[in-house]
């Protein structure tokens, strides 16, 4: 859950999951979209294609149905004429009946109009009479095939259609067997295909017809090729090809017409080869298109985001030094001024450096006056009162104080000099105020030499033992020092009359107090300000106080080491 919640907000705030969201979400469906509208718009012109061919071959080819159902019809009229002859077991009497049978089924025959032949053969004699219609034949053709025909009916038995090989071509038969003779139908399924389908070419492949022996092949301009193999194999279409077959419900006949796609194409609308091109195109570009936006937009929002997080975290020198060519201008001119603004920022931030060090400087000045009256004073009255000792020990105390006050090092320290500081200071406090300070404080070793500001913490017991003294009362005041992960905390608490809350309130707020007599009480305030300008955000102040309960000031920076010297 918590993985897709982390998602959901990068999909949101991200720069990149939005343009691989745009991409997923709206162009890539769109693309695809029009690609399946295109494919389904082919699929269907080749679906229409293939109907309407197999309507074409169905309608060419009826004829030669209807004509097989004359054949039955026809059939059993010629046998209830001729019932006598046919029965008859001791053959023709007449040897011209055989021709008057014949030319009666030839003139018959003739009218179907359909290429082939109509036999009858007297197995008493092994004779057979055979009419033959369709191209004219040469004699030697004929005596062949009358050859072929004889063999066929010797061995032929009474069968509903069937297609039969003889000579090359493929014949549907029809066969009729009585006592002593036969009589066959043997129509040319090889010349009735071609002629059904012959007007109707159209640039169309081989046509395959099912025969007895193999497959017979009809090419376009009428010849014939066997190959041995299997029907059923050549229905089935290919990438390049469309397969139509028809079957005779009446016969064995079966056709396959293969013709290109290429030509079911042709007849697609224009519009939809251009929708299909666009979108396969758009399809194709996705990756270039991604590349593209991922080489001028991504990588350099990357390298700014970068380089803003570098100054974020206080890399102030962080300048992009890299410039692709491959960037854009925008992109370049966006580089050149995150530079410019940096270096401009840099130079802000060293005169507010310096800024503050002439504030810290004139805190020094504000200082030392004050606790020189303060100290000549005391002397002065220490000095009447022959306490010669104590003398000693505040004059010690205070060059300590004002040697470590007027240094002029870096804008760091380490903590165990500021609290060896702060000891002199409350030393000195104690020797003015005697009983009515308590000061105690814990420091963790490891934060003894870790770095902060001078004058820093000082500022926080100072506040507090100046704005606490209560008469005739004691007041506590602790300081604790502990390190907490890659932090420092640093707390000073005293148990004194607290901050009141108009004046909590703009120190809250960041701003200094000025009293009614327009005296301005910058200790605070100078502090707060050079954390915020030392460690920005990575700093955190509160100062927690109420009427009659003591005040605590809370500071927390990172933890910053000095170095071994």
């Amino acid at each position: 859950m918590d993985k897709l919640r982390d998602f959901i907000y990068k999909l949101k705030r991200n720069l990149r999951p939005r343009i691989m969201t745009l991409i997923l979400v709206v162009f890539l469906p769109v693309s695809v979209s029009l690609i399946t509208l295109s494919v389904t718009v082919l699929a269907r012109v080749s679906q229409q294609s293939g109907e309407r061919v197999l309507h074409l071959l169905s309608l060419s080819l009826e004829k030669v149905e209807r004509d097989a159902a004359m054949v039955e019809n026809y059939a059993d009229e010629f046998t209830q004429r001729y019932l006598t002859e046919l029965s008859s077991a001791s053959g023709f009497s007449d040897p011209m009946t055989p021709y008057d049978m014949i030319g009666d089924l030839g003139r018959w025959y003739s009218h179907l109009e359909l290429p082939g032949f109509v036999y009858l053969y007297d197995s008493g004699s092994g004779s057979a009479y055979v009419k033959y219609y369709g191209e004219a034949l040469e004699i030697s053709d004929r005596e062949r095939m009358t050859a072929l025909v004889e063999s066929f009916a010797a061995g032929s038995e009474a069968v509903s259609f069937e297609a039969r090989s003889l000579g090359g071509r493929d014949y549907i038969c029809r066969t009729y067997v009585y006592r002593d003779c036969r009589i066959g139908f043997l129509i040319d399924a090889t010349e009735c295909v071609y002629e059904a389908v012959r007007d109707s070419w159209d640039d169309r492949g081989s046509v395959y017809i099912k025969g007895s022996k193999g497959v017979c092949i009809l090419h376009g301009d009428g010849s014939t090729e066997r190959v041995n193999r299997e029907f059923e194999s050549l229905t089935q279409g290919s990438i390049r090809e469309k397969a139509v077959t028809w079957y005779s419900e009446r016969t064995e006949l079966a056709v396959c017409t293969r013709y290109s796609r290429f030509n079911i194409f042709k007849t697609v609308p224009l519009i939809e080869w251009i929708l299909l091109i666009l979108s396969l195109g758009c399809l194709a570009l996705l990756p270039l298109i991604h590349r593209v936006l991922r080489i001028e937009v991504l990588q350099p929002v990357d390298k700014l985001t970068h380089a803003f997080h570098e100054l974020r975290d206080g890399n102030e020198d962080y300048r992009i030094e890299e410039r692709n060519l491959r960037y854009s201008d925008e992109m370049l001119m966006l580089f050149e001024s995150f530079d410019q603004s940096a270096e401009a920022r840099k130079q802000a931030h060293e005169r507010e450096v310096q800024l503050v060090r002439t504030e810290l400087d004139n805190l020094r000045l504000q200082v030392n006056p004050h606790m020189l009256l303060n100290s000549y004073n005391l002397i002065f009255a220490l000095a009447q009162s022959k306490d010669y000792q104590r003398i000693q020990d505040y004059t010690y105390l205070l060059v300590k104080y004002f040697r470590y006050v007027l240094r002029k090092n870096d804008d760091f320290v380490p903590v165990s000099q500021e609290i060896e500081f702060i000891r002199s200071y409350v030393e000195i406090q104690s020797i003015r105020h005697p009983g009515a300070f308590h000061y105690a404080s814990k420091v963790q070793p490891p934060c003894e030499r870790a770095l902060i500001p001078p004058l820093l913490i000082e500022n926080f017991v100072e506040n507090s033992m100046k704005h606490a003294l209560s008469p005739g009362k004691t007041v506590e005041i602790l300081m604790d020092i502990k390190r907490e992960g890659d932090r420092m905390l640093i707390a000073v608490s005293d148990s004194g009359n607290g901050i009141e809350p108009e004046i909590l309130e703009k120190l809250q707020k960041g701003e200094p107090y000025v009293d009614p007599a327009g005296n301005r009480h910058i200790g605070i305030w100078n502090s707060m300000r050079r954390v915020e300008l030392f460690y920005g955000e990575k700093a955190s102040f509160e100062i927690v106080s109420a009427p009659e309960q003591g005040t605590s000031m809370i500071l927390k920076i990172p933890f910053k080491e000095a170095e071994e010297s």
